[in-house]
């Protein structure tokens, strides 16, 4: 990546990962994405619109409140000389207090003096030597367990994307197919973090 792009540092890398964290899970929560746009890839602005959308309809509302980060570190880096893709995966552990609301007003879940610790694991990614100096969340996984879902993506055949976990929702609320690469699926959820997945073996390549 340096001979890429030899400003590039991982000091900065991080501390601008921090910051987006807070930003993306807080403007998630809040249902307010368009601003995200340029952080986020195709695929993962069209899964959070969706799920917005669906909180919508069914009257929920989501009020969070972002604690701080509590463990920020550096899982992988990958880098494709041909087309000078980089990706960088980094794990959180975050804490926030957060509650979901009905239409009513009436708190279904949550507690908003209780903070909870939540691990994410996300990746970004960037062509290196670009004009655009932004990074893009391309794939995002709980950080309590192993079970993923899948969604394809421009960089790669399939990469591995959960909702954060601040994203999961009361009750049985199915996430629906986003695209016809994706067959009928039955929801399950991360028993750790509550996190909707679907799991890997349903998905059709």
């Amino acid at each position: 990546m340096k001979r890429a792009e030899p400003s590039f540092g991982v000091g900065e890398f991080l501390s601008g990962a921090r910051g987006a964290y807070e930003m993306i899970l807080m403007g998630f929560d809040n249902g307010e994405i368009e601003d995200l746009k340029p952080f986020l890839s195709d695929e993962i602005y069209e899964t959070f619109s969706e799920v917005i959308e669906q909180r919508a309809q069914q009257g929920l509302t989501i009020e969070a409140q972002f604690v701080g980060v509590r463990e920020l570190s550096l899982v992988d880096a990958t880098f494709d000389d041909t087309e000078r893709l980089a990706e960088i995966t980094v794990k959180y552990v975050g804490e926030l207090t957060s509650v979901v609301k009905n239409a009513a007003g009436e708190v279904i879940e949550g507690s908003p003096t209780a903070v909870k610790r939540q691990k994410d694991v996300w990746t970004y990614a960037r062509r290196m030597g670009s004009d655009d100096p932004n990074w893009q969340l391309v794939a995002t996984r709980c950080g309590n367990c192993t079970r993923l879902m899948v969604r394809k993506v421009p960089s790669s055949p399939l990469v591995a994307v959960n909702m954060p976990a601040a994203a999961k929702a009361p009750a049985a609320r199915p996430l629906p197919p986003a695209s016809a690469a994706f067959q009928p699926f039955d929801k399950a959820t991360c028993p750790a973090s509550g996190t909707f997945f679907i799991p890997a073996e349903q998905i059709s390549r």
